[in-house]
């Protein structure tokens, strides 16, 4: 079991041309290669699941309501029906408490009433070509890994990614930071690699998180959320359409090539403590925009109290079916 920093590297079976790269991972990579370097190895904060257990389990619940359209025509009278049993069917890790659970359990189903209220036209206008699309593509040799949220055809029949989001906080630049944004354009990418044509953009679906005292109990947060929603729905519910021009993809993509080679001379490195110290650190990044998972093992120098993930990319796996109404 390596507990020290100094004994980590890149794995010897891993390379871009066949074990291929997310965009999340080389994400990773650009903001700091010593967190890309923990993430290459499947390390992982104990506190992650806690963190992101209520956007995970909110961005799992839409991943069902529009599989459930899809894929097996539910109306949407049904819908809300069946996303009050996946609600009460969802299994919250066994570090929260019964009345946490409850908790959040309270803020998806009013949050989740309300999104089908507010975007019911999703489903009367929304022609979908597929939902929880992953994909493996060849980009130069190189392999670009992902799973894009759903893809839909507008009244033009134009083509678009639909990406969906789960935010405490929403900062008023975020539109002009979502023209170049790399996931996105990553994906506009992978598309071009794999279809051959280029797709119009990004219907980028933004649910704000509200913050819920813990002292209240479940009923009141329900009550109390519905009702803040309908006084001011698109305060918490916003959609950016994001267009991408043809050349912007191009321009990336010239970007996307120089990040993957500057990635593939390291990992080509023979010398693993050289390959270590280009691998280093950005401290620039520790708290920027909130605490990194990893300060304890750059502080300590161990990587005692973190877990190791089974696979390696276990984001891309592919979701279950959702529950059909009786």
């Amino acid at each position: 079991m390596i507990k020290s920093i100094f004994d980590l590297k890149i794995p010897d079976d891993y390379n871009l041309f066949t074990k291929g790269i997310s965009q999340s991972l080389l994400g990773s990579f650009q903001n700091c290669r010593r967190k890309f370097l923990f993430e290459i190895n499947r390390f992982q904060s104990p506190d992650i699941e806690r963190k992101t257990t209520y956007g995970t389990m909110v961005h799992d619940l839409l991943e069902k309501i529009y599989i459930a359209f899809y894929r097996n025509k539910i109306s949407w009278e049904d819908l809300t029906k069946m996303t009050l049993i996946n609600i009460e069917n969802y299994k919250l890790p066994n570090l929260f408490n019964q009345n946490d659970i409850e908790l959040m359990k309270a803020k998806a189903q009013a949050m989740l009433e309300e999104y089908l209220i507010f975007y019911k036209t999703d489903f009367v206008n929304f022609k979908f070509e597929e939902i929880e699309k992953v994909f493996s593509v060849n980009f130069k040799g190189y392999i670009l890994k992902g799973k894009i949220d759903g893809r839909i055809y507008d009244k033009n029949n134009g083509l678009w990614n639909i990406e969906h989001k789960n935010f405490s906080k929403i900062v008023d630049e975020l539109p002009d930071l979502l023209t170049y944004d790399f996931q996105n354009l990553f994906y506009m990418v992978a598309n071009r690699c794999k279809e051959k044509y280029d797709i119009v953009g990004v219907k980028y679906n933004v649910l704000r998180n509200p913050d819920v005292r813990k002292t209240v109990n479940p009923e009141e947060v329900y009550n109390h959320l519905k009702d803040l929603i309908k006084k001011d729905p698109r305060y918490y519910f916003i959609r950016y359409e994001i267009p991408y021009s043809s050349d912007k993809v191009k321009n990336f993509s010239f970007e996307l090539w120089n990040k993957l080679n500057d990635l593939q001379e390291i990992i080509d490195i023979d010398d693993k403590k050289q390959q270590f110290f280009r691998l280093y650190k950005n401290e620039k990044a520790c708290n920027s925009p909130y605490k990194c998972d990893f300060q304890q093992a750059c502080s300590t120098c161990n990587l005692v109290g973190y877990k190791q993930k089974d696979k390696l990319f276990n984001e891309l796996e592919s979701s279950k079916k959702a529950i059909k109404i009786q």
